[in-house]
């Protein structure tokens, strides 16, 4: 096993256990009055897999890459949603980053690294109309 693997294999470990261990925990911290801020923090897994077509070159070139193809490329992936709530109002982050890397080699003398840095944030604000609706406006970064 490759040094590199075998961080991977501890970092999806590591964060395996803290979203399976924050489940089990309380989620909500808030002082006793209703009308006071509350903050929930929410860790989960995100799995990703790819089937399309992008281009090169002009050309169409065929992706397919299940979880565990990008699994094997993984760096390091952490997602967690946050809400801060007072009475009706509500903010919310939702936030997912990922890192992947992998060597290349094409015909002739083009070889190299490829690294790829995902991050995709929600942010959205919202109102509580009753306990079965909500109204709420964000934006994706």
């Amino acid at each position: 096993m490759t040094p590199n693997l075998a961080k991977r294999r501890i970092l999806t470990a590591a964060i395996l256990s803290l979203t399976v261990a924050a489940s089990f925990g309380p989620s909500t911290v808030a002082a006793q009055e209703s009308d006071s801020w509350e903050f929930r923090v929410t860790p989960y897994l995100w799995m990703l897999g790819m089937d399309g077509t992008t281009a090169m070159l002009g050309d169409d070139v065929p992706v397919d890459a299940s979880f565990s193809d990008i699994l094997d490329l993984l760096n390091i992936a952490l997602s967690v949603n946050m809400e801060l709530s007072k009475g009706k109002v509500f903010f919310v982050l939702d936030a997912m980053y990922a890192a992947l890397e992998t060597d290349f080699e094409a015909p002739g003398p083009v070889a190299g690294d490829i690294n790829i840095d995902l991050i995709i944030a929600d942010l959205a604000v919202g109102y509580k109309v009753n306990d079965n609706f909500d109204l709420y406006a964000g934006a994706r970064l």
